[in-house]
């Protein structure tokens, strides 16, 4: 009659076979009842020194699907070594919560639950295996590129974004593009948050290449730059250099050499300032390649100044007493031009700027009004058509040209008489050439 044998090993839980640490005879089996792993004794070493198997495969091929829990490392104790894994037709599974890798990384995690991958302890490089970076991209020979793309399509869909953030607030700055009222168009915008506050778009780049910088529309553009700068009333546009420092701090930053506002905080107009170290605040200038030479109310000109009044949603001329241009010496007008053409000043001090013989020129004018014109040398008279004063039949084409010129020789007689009575030591010689020079005018 055969004889029946049983063998049981030695068997206890992980917890147990630590906490009494025995020596395994060498050769002898002690296995954890909880977790199924085993060791093989050596007859020297203790429990807790002692290695699980670790199973070892030169190849490995599967057909179908492989389903692994967590292999805790590819070689050594509680792990799987194998050279070469080739999966033929099928996958690998990770399940819930299982990692490839080492916990203090690299590693990689398996959240079914959240639905995502973490890649956790190292940097990633995708064409290289050396990264400089969190991630890096590269490809031999070729640029790079990275792709975000939706797998859809419509008309104002978002398509992709990129956040920037910090442990607090994981979305401060965004990227984002957007299909722009069509599939096949889309714009970008960048979004940042300010202390306190939401994150608010601060920048468009529309699909025609408009830029926005707090507006996202204008109908009036087809390809330009739009600021909105909301209710503020300061500068909107500021241009700098490291070269100024003008010192006007009170409306400017001192590097500051011209900026852009509203001249009036509530009924807007645009207020254009240039700042200046030296005695040339501002210069405007207008260069052309034809020049106009007539006279006309539609004459142009190298350098344009238009104003204009509101007609129902258009423009449209001033009145004839409306003010169209004036100049100021700071809050200060001095010269106004009227709708109609009338100039209005302060004062009736005109000073020229060129160095004729106003007295000469004058009298050359007189006799050019006399039937005969006694006198006129033929310099005389081609000065006078040069200043516009007559043209060259001898009319007077520019009235305000020949108060000019008088005004000029009245500066030139006085000038000539104050410095007379100095030379003569005239007593209360100033006074007396004022009392002059207002019976002068009256006379006039």
């Amino acid at each position: 009659m055969a004889t029946k044998t049983r063998i049981q090993l030695r068997r206890d839980t992980a917890a147990n076979w630590t906490a009494n640490d025995p020596t395994l005879a060498q050769g002898e089996l002690g296995f954890e009842t909880d977790t199924g792993y085993w060791k093989f004794g050596d007859g020297s070493t203790a429990w807790t020194s002692l290695g699980y198997p670790t199973p070892k495969f030169a190849s490995a091929s599967i057909s179908g699907t492989l389903s692994v829990d967590t292999i805790n490392e590819f070689t050594g104790a509680n792990g799987v070594t194998i050279d070469t894994l080739n999966i033929k037709d099928g996958n690998i599974t990770m399940l819930d919560g299982g990692t490839i890798g080492q916990s203090a990384g690299p590693l990689i995690t398996f959240d079914d639950t959240n639905n995502y991958l973490g890649i956790t302890g190292c940097d990633v490089g995708i064409g290289t295996d050396s990264p400089s970076s969190l991630l890096q991209l590269m490809k031999a020979g070729a640029s790079v590129s990275l792709s975000l793309v939706r797998n859809n399509s419509g008309t104002t869909n978002q398509l992709g974004s990129i956040s920037f953030g910090n442990t607090t607030d994981d979305n401060l700055v965004s990227i984002i593009s957007t299909e722009d009222g069509a599939n096949d168009s889309a714009n970008l915008t960048f979004w940042t948050e300010a202390t306190g506050a939401g994150k608010l778009e601060r920048m468009r780049i529309d699909s025609a290449g408009n830029v926005f910088i707090g507006d996202s529309a204008n109908t009036f553009m087809t390809q330009g730059l739009t600021i909105n700068q909301g209710a503020a009333d300061n500068e909107i546009l500021a241009l700098k250099s490291s070269d100024v420092t003008h010192g006007m701090t009170d409306i400017a930053e001192a590097d500051t050499y011209g900026f852009m506002r509203k001249a009036s905080a509530g009924d807007g107009s645009l207020a254009i300032i240039s700042l200046c170290e030296g005695s040339s605040g501002m210069s405007l200038r207008g260069y052309v390649t034809t020049e106009t030479t007539t006279d006309t109310s539609s004459s142009g000109a190298s350098v344009m100044i238009l104003g204009g009044l509101k007609s129902g949603t258009g423009i449209g001329t001033l009145g004839a007493t409306g003010n169209v241009f004036a100049v100021a010496n700071y809050t200060d007008t001095r010269f106004i031009i009227k709708g109609n053409g009338d100039g209005h000043i302060t004062n009736t001090t005109w000073t020229a700027l060129d160095h004729e013989d106003d007295i000469a020129l004058t009298e050359a004018a007189k006799q050019m009004m006399t039937p005969d014109k006694v006198g006129l040398s033929k310099e005389m008279w081609n000065r006078l058509v040069e200043a516009r004063v007559f043209n060259k039949a001898g009319d007077m084409i520019n009235f305000q040209r020949m108060m000019a010129l008088n005004l000029g020789t009245d500066g030139q007689i006085v000038n000539m008489v104050r410095g007379l009575a100095e030379f003569l030591n005239i007593p209360d010689a100033d006074e007396k050439l004022k009392l002059w020079a207002k019976q002068y005018q009256q006379a006039a």
